[in-house]
């Protein structure tokens, strides 16, 4: 069993069996990982006020056969996000790019940085985001009609669509760029 400390951003949890949370962090030293919070649905959880997403925090993992949250810290909540319904929208979705794009276990410092200082100056961008996970969409054609300016970042097929060509996937399947 091995213990670390790193800095991370929440990117958003789920419950796991009766009291319990699989919460995806996005970590400075090992990129996008899962990990456990026992306990962390519970009422009075010390973890559970820090696994907010779009939270930067600062944790202790220990890792047997998967990591476990065993204590966590917030650093910075980003206020400048928070204070925009429209960006906190935003960012969500840039943070739904990163665990469904990033690959797991891999430390990306470009985008580490990134994330942090556009969520500490409130300037977050899905289309700087997706650029640097290797789907740059600027100046790209709908990948199924040509039409031009795409605005659609489909995940299910990884190309950026127009609006018209993007309706019939699924809300949760496409992101505006």
């Amino acid at each position: 069993m091995k213990e670390y400390v790193t800095n991370a951003i929440v990117l958003g949890r789920h419950p796991y069996r009766e009291q319990d949370w699989v919460v995806d962090l996005f970590t400075e030293s090992f990129g996008p990982i899962a990990a456990r919070v026992v306990g962390g649905a519970r009422t009075r959880s010390k973890l559970s006020p820090h696994l907010d997403a779009a939270t930067l925090v600062l944790t202790r993992l220990v890792k047997a056969n998967r990591f476990t949250v065993t204590d966590v810290a917030t650093l910075d909540r980003f206020p400048a996000l928070r204070a925009d319904p429209a960006m906190l929208g935003r960012v969500l979705e840039l943070l739904a790019l990163v665990r469904r794009l990033a690959p797991p276990h891999v430390a990306d410092p470009h985008l580490w940085q990134h994330l942090t200082e556009s969520f500490g100056l409130g300037t977050a961008s899905v289309a700087e985001t997706l650029a640097l996970l290797g789907h740059d969409p600027r100046g790209v054609r709908c990948g199924r009609c040509g039409a031009s300016p795409a605005a659609q970042f489909v995940f299910p097929d990884h190309l950026v669509f127009c609006d018209a060509c993007a309706r019939p996937f699924p809300f949760l399947d496409r992101v505006r760029v």
